[in-house]
């Protein structure tokens, strides 16, 4: 994993709440003033690590049209209507499978963006319009 193709800035952001998508709060308030600071036109992609989904080995997510992940109970119900439609890439997910490739990684179309993901976007890229993987 010597030759990596990209170096790219990495933030790690927890979740919190998935009250945080609904809810006026200093938490969303810097979500979206950190989306504003990042140069989208630049980013090829977003690839989100996510703990909400357990599998036996490594899973990438290569669907091209991933769907909102709802896995959470108990909240109020507009939480189950948000649909965050980002794009996926792939391409993306391929190349991520190649430079993990000593985790025998698998790419599938079976998840989505789950609320630790598609919950931080919601006000960080709030147009959708980068692809995440």
């Amino acid at each position: 994993m010597n030759d990596i193709k990209y170096k790219a800035p990495n933030i790690f952001l927890g979740h919190g709440s998935p009250m945080n998508v609904v809810e006026e709060n200093v938490f969303n308030d810097n979500m979206k003033k950190l989306g504003t600071k990042l140069d989208l036109k630049n980013i090829k992609a977003i690839v989100c690590i996510s703990a909400h989904y357990q599998t036996d080995g490594v899973n990438i997510d290569g669907q091209l049209n991933p769907k909102t992940i709802h896995d959470f109970y108990g909240f109020p119900d507009v939480l189950y209507t948000m649909e965050y439609k980002a794009p996926g890439a792939p391409e993306i997910a391929k190349e991520v499978s190649e430079l993990l490739s000593e985790f025998k990684p698998k790419i599938t179309t079976n998840w989505g963006l789950d609320h630790g993901a598609w919950n931080v976007l919601w006000h960080l890229i709030p147009a959708a319009n980068v692809p995440v993987v």
